[in-house]
């Protein structure tokens, strides 16, 4: 079953994927029953958005990283407020 607390773990391994470029990735919510978790990208402050790796790989890495770190994980929704720009 998908536990908070290992989430939580696993966004920390992956977090400098983004804040090495000034983003910083956020947990929002982990829905336990459907093996959700739901990620934001904060891009506040960030000059230059065309630096950050773009949301469709972003998704994949982490995606990959979570199927391999997360027992009961199934699926991402990642919030990225430069998609649809």
């Amino acid at each position: 079953m998908l536990e908070t607390d290992d989430v939580r773990a696993a966004v920390d391994q992956i977090r400098a994927l983004v804040e090495g470029d000034g983003a910083r990735l956020r947990l929002l919510g982990v829905d336990r029953a459907s093996g959700t978790v739901r990620l934001g990208i904060d891009v506040t402050g960030v000059s230059c958005d065309e630096c950050l790796m773009p949301a469709d790989l972003l998704t994949e890495i982490i995606d990959e990283h979570f199927l391999r770190a997360l027992s009961g994980y199934r699926r991402i929704e990642l919030t990225d407020p430069r998609v649809g720009l």
